[in-house]
């Protein structure tokens, strides 16, 4: 996906950035399903409507996003990786967050 924002990070790395930016999207992330089970236990809904609010609120689609941002900040390619970054944070997340539910169904 969006190759030419992936050869500059590798080729030219920037810890630092990467850093913050892993800190800023996995807390942005983190925030969003919480914000779904803080819903949950505020509305106090069963168990279906509480993992249905963890991940309706967790998970989102940027793809819109990323590729606006591609065609628009192409000369830009660091601004892709926050974006991506997301992505792939998001889908770790909610895997947590599920294994998390289920240990708590047993």
């Amino acid at each position: 996906m969006f190759p030419w924002a992936r050869p500059q990070a590798i080729a030219h790395p920037d810890p630092d950035f990467l850093a913050v930016m892993l800190a800023i999207t996995l807390g942005l992330c983190g925030l969003a399903f919480a914000s779904g089970w803080g819903l949950a236990q505020l509305l106090k809904t069963d168990r279906a409507q509480q993992i249905s609010l963890i991940f309706g609120l967790g998970m989102n689609n940027n793809g819109t996003g990323l590729v606006l941002a591609s065609l628009t900040l192409a000369d830009h390619p660091r601004v892709m990786l926050p974006i991506i970054l997301y992505n792939l944070v998001q889908h770790l997340v909610a895997g947590s967050v599920d294994r998390g539910l289920s240990r708590k169904e047993n």
